[in-house]
């Protein structure tokens, strides 16, 4: 995606002009929306996507400048084929060029892993607060579950003794301390089934959340590897083709050198066969 402010203005016209040329998806169409609370971006996400529409600008600028470096060392080799100097200076000029490509081309190398790994930062404080959200629900839930253990041992201690004094002898309302104890063991079973099933509830939703945050970890990591790795071989493609297209230059140049030399050496032949002439025509 492309980024871009309003500048303290109400709108913003949702066409490629409006965010400094950037194409996020050539030949697809595309949406604009506003991010005016700022819930989807922070500012170092916002930074990084601009520096990455940045680098790739500096991309293509580069490609241009290679492709007048190209014409203008075709002029250059025209050149040489009258004077050897101007293949020398030719020779120097490509030579610059061509570190000066190479050096942009780092550098858009440089700005896109720091776009990369700024993103990855990003994404992985939101999976970090999804985490620590996940942890405070099931501790949270856990408390519960401790709160009703509590009360099923009140409960269970209360029904033992309940229980208890409805079979001593001689005590009074017998019956009715049976009764009571039939109803409070049959709480606290009901109590201790609902802890039960509380317990594999929460051990089920902390194993859920655990492995999904896992798997967005795993994502995050493999996303940042392959996009680093691309940018990486991207950089070297680039590179190398423009050390292949230096070496081309190089070798058109000493062809035309040689042609040059060769030309002088036919003049010189030229000279001494003049000269041989005029000699014999003093002498005669």
């Amino acid at each position: 995606m492309a980024i871009s402010g309003t500048h303290g203005k109400r709108s913003l016209q949702c066409d490629g002009t409006a965010f400094d040329g950037a194409d996020p998806a050539p030949d697809a169409d595309k949406a604009c929306f506003c991010d005016q609370r700022k819930k989807f971006f922070d500012k170092s996400f916002v930074a990084a996507t601009r520096t990455f529409w940045k680098s790739s600008q500096l991309e293509s600028q580069s490609e241009g400048e290679l492709k007048r470096t190209a014409e203008h060392s075709s002029e250059v080799l025209k050149v040489t084929k009258e004077k050897e100097a101007s293949a020398k200076e030719a020779t120097t000029a490509a030579g610059v060029e061509n570190d000066k490509a190479i050096a942009d081309i780092q550098a858009a190398k440089t700005c896109a892993i720091q776009s990369i790994e700024e993103a990855y930062k990003f994404r992985k404080a939101k999976i970090q607060q999804e985490k620590i959200s996940c942890s405070k629900t099931i501790t949270k839930q856990r408390t519960l579950v401790n709160t009703m253990q509590f009360q099923l041992n009140v409960k269970k201690a209360s029904a033992e003794q309940t229980c208890a004094n409805a079979n001593k002898k001689g005590v009074a309302d017998q019956a009715s301390l049976a009764n009571q104890c039939k109803r409070m063991t049959e709480e606290a079973n009901e109590l201790a089934t609902q802890i039960q099933v509380e317990v594999e509830k929460v051990n089920s939703q902390e194993a859920g959340c655990t492995a999904e945050i896992k798997k967005k970890e795993t994502a995050l990591e493999s996303k940042r590897t392959k996009e680093t790795i691309a940018v990486e071989q991207k950089s070297q493609e680039d590179t190398n083709e423009i050390n292949e297209q230096n070496v081309e230059k190089l070798v058109d140049l000493a062809e035309e050198k040689e042609a040059l030399l060769q030309q002088q050496h036919e003049l010189i032949k030229i000279q001494q066969k003049q000269s041989h002439k005029i000699e014999g025509s003093i002498k005669e």
